[in-house]
């Protein structure tokens, strides 16, 4: 990777690190490449950046990696994309990294990273003229003071973690504005190969390096800290499936003052590190100790004149049969589960969309989802927002076909209008699910289905017990109706009066559903988790596999139910505390499994602890797990964890664990 030196020396971190060159240095922009042939083995990629513009680029990378920057933030590479300098899309290095690639190894063929940095608001006695001055962020909010500069007092924004944060987020939408303009340039020449057009296309990377400017001392790293914060959380805002971090341990330290597993935002995201000589060196790299407490997922290494880059093999003495799916909060865990049910562009052949704030539509929309072959997506809610969540617009486009058909459950209420009409600007076919409450529109959901034969009742007055129903109800071909607790909700009585013949199952107990259907057949547990554990048995013996959510919040199972259940899969959602202990009943339902049996965890390490994932791998026969990465580090329904002395807990905004029935499902 390659940085430039950015605002200086203001607080620029000092170093002696000889074996370790900037990324992309490994050519300088004047020196032509020793070779353009590939050099390594079959999975060797290579990283390039502006210091190889108009030169070669080169030839035939398992994967390639380019730079969005020109060294520092807020520069464009001048060759991401076609320019003034560099015309043809023959000479974008976009171009080169999804053209060019093998895909020979485990890493896609195309992502990019970018440059950081934390200035401040002064440097050298002169206002920062993109540090901002306001924005709401999870330290609370950024304002403006009073401060020194060499012309007299003047106003910014604080050189406090808020506006770090903020300085963050903007420059990763700047640089996500730019590799979308990049990629519709190449594009617009008509290549042979075309480019993904959005940033959803790319694993994005932050380079993170101290010949860049830092700020010091235990309150700079703080601020620094908030930085990098700010940028994976506006790269997953932009749409980004993935975001890991490069730097070498020692200047990580440095700058940040270090971190681990459970550091929001960046605890256990996948890292990049340098280092190594030559392609054997990789070896000692890729068995370091991630400063995340993530995988490490690449080692670089000088080849040919180029950066060149291994893909690290997953540890081999603790097997995992236990995949860890998520984002960055409830929405990124819903694009994840659809990436990973449906991970060609285009595969999908409908798309279901909910609201994010509560779970009733969600649920019942989870048989609807496997019924028209789509990914169950939520979004916000009308009172947080009427727009489309552009992470989720941007998951729509990758996996549905324009002229495909956009389920959107709930009335204007519970999703605006404006939602339709961006959808249908996008060409797609709009059909609202909705009725005058949540009763309503479950039965309006079952009626879509087309009036199935078997009926799942759970209360709509909590999600514990409709989590689980879900892939059962698929599994059974069936629609999910909701109680008023151990009240028959008087449209869903309607809905059974119709069709008195009817196999119907009732989850949950006689508080629950059970005492609102006593005809139909019960299936419940002591506890919730003993709910979860009796579907699993009842409708799922002797699974190949399975899958678990945290019991305090929704919002990650929500895709998971229909994950479970569809694409030839066929298992239960177990339900665990998010720190453990596994409960009896959910500990006696996975040893009845067979030694391996395959799991998947929905919602990051604080939704679900690494120290859970490993006993659920225990529990079926293996000592440890390797839990997987998704998006990002931090799962959904943390509400413990807060950024800094922050009131507000990161990760935990909507859709906590209310059990309140929502007024706004119509």
């Amino acid at each position: 990777m390659k940085s430039g030196s950015g605002f200086g020396a203001r607080t620029t971190i000092a170093l002696t690190l000889a074996a370790i060159l900037p990324l992309g240095a490994a050519t300088s922009s004047a020196a032509a490449p020793q070779s353009a042939a590939q050099v390594g083995s079959a999975q060797v990629g290579n990283d390039i950046s502006f210091p190889q513009c108009g030169s070669t680029f080169p030839s035939d990378p398992a994967f390639g990696i380019v730079g969005v920057n020109d060294g520092v933030p807020d520069t464009l590479n001048p060759c991401l994309g076609p320019s003034s300098s560099f015309p043809s899309y023959s000479q974008s290095e976009l171009y080169w990294a999804v053209s060019a690639s093998t895909g020979s190894s485990s890493e896609p063929k195309a992502s990019v990273y970018v440059n950081t940095s934390d200035p401040g608001n002064v440097f050298n006695g002169t206002l920062v003229a993109n540090w901002p001055t306001s924005g709401a962020t999870p330290y609370g909010t950024c304002t403006v003071t009073t401060v020194s500069t060499s012309a007299g007092p003047a106003h910014a924004g604080e050189d406090s973690p808020a506006c770090a944060w903020e300085f963050g987020d903007q420059q990763a939408t700047q640089d996500a504005a730019w590799l979308h303009a990049a990629a519709q340039a190449v594009d617009a020449q008509s290549p042979p190969v075309s480019v993904p057009a959005t940033p959803s296309g790319y694993p994005w990377w932050l380079d993170v390096e101290t010949t860049n400017t830092w700020q010091t001392g235990f309150a700079g790293q703080a601020l620094n800290l908030a930085v990098l914060q700010g940028f994976v959380d506006g790269l997953v805002s932009a749409g980004a499936p993935s975001v890991g971090l490069y730097a070498a341990p020692n200047q990580w330290a440095a700058i940040t003052g270090g971190t681990g597993p459970t550091t929001p935002a960046l605890g256990e995201l996948a890292t990049w590190m340098p280092g190594a000589n030559d392609e054997a060196g990789t070896q000692s790299v890729c068995a370091d100790t991630s400063f995340t407490g993530g995988p490490v997922a690449l080692a670089q290494f000088p080849a040919g004149g180029y950066d060149g880059d291994l893909p690290c093999a997953p540890p081999t003495d603790a097997p995992s049969n236990v995949i860890r799916i998520y984002g960055q909060d409830a929405i990124g865990t819903s694009i994840a589960v659809s990436q990973q049910e449906f991970p060609a562009p285009g595969s999908a052949k409908a798309v279901v969309l909910a609201q994010s704030e509560f779970f009733s539509d969600a649920l019942v929309g989870g048989p609807l989802a496997a019924a028209v072959d789509g990914p169950l997506l939520i979004t916000p809610d009308a009172a947080v927002s009427s727009a489309l969540d552009p992470r989720v617009q941007a998951e729509i486009e990758r996996v549905l076909p324009s002229g495909s058909t956009v389920y959107v459950l709930g009335g204007d209420l519970a999703l605006s209008p404006q939602i339709d009409t961006t959808l249908e600007s996008l060409g797609y076919r709009v059909v609202r699910e909705s009725g005058t409450n949540e009763y309503a529109t479950a039965v309006d959901v079952a009626e879509q289905l087309g009036n199935p034969s078997t009926i799942f009742e759970a209360t709509g007055l909590d999600f514990y017990d409709a989590l689980s129903a879900v892939p059962a109800a698929i599994e059974e071909h069936a629609a999910i109706l909701l109680t008023d607790g151990a009240t028959q909700a008087p449209e869903t009585a309607a809905y059974l009066a119709r069709f008195p013949s009817d196999t119907r199952y009732a989850i949950g107990g006689p508080l629950a559903a059970a005492g609102a259907d006593p005809a139909a057949k019960p299936v419940y547990g002591r506890t919730l988790f003993g709910t979860s554990a009796a579907v699993a048995s009842t409708f799922f013996p002797g699974a190949a596999l399975f899958g678990v959510a945290t019991s305090e919040a929704f919002p990650d199972a929500l895709g998971g139910g229909a994950f479970m259940a569809t694409s030839g899969r066929s298992g239960p959602l177990l339900l665990v505390d998010p720190n453990g202990p596994l409960p009896a009943p959910v500990s006696a339902y996975l040893a009845s499994l067979r030694k391996g049996t395959r799991g998947y965890v929905f919602g990051g390490p604080l939704a679900v602890s690494p120290a859970v994932v490993s006993t659920l791998s225990a529990s079926v026969g293996y000592g440890s797990a390797s839990v997987g990465y998704g998006s990002a580090s931090v799962g959904y329904g943390s509400a413990s964890v807060g950024y800094g002395s922050a009131s507000v807990g990161y990760g935990s905004a909507a859709g906590g664990s209310s059990v309140s029935r929502s007024p706004t499902s119509s």
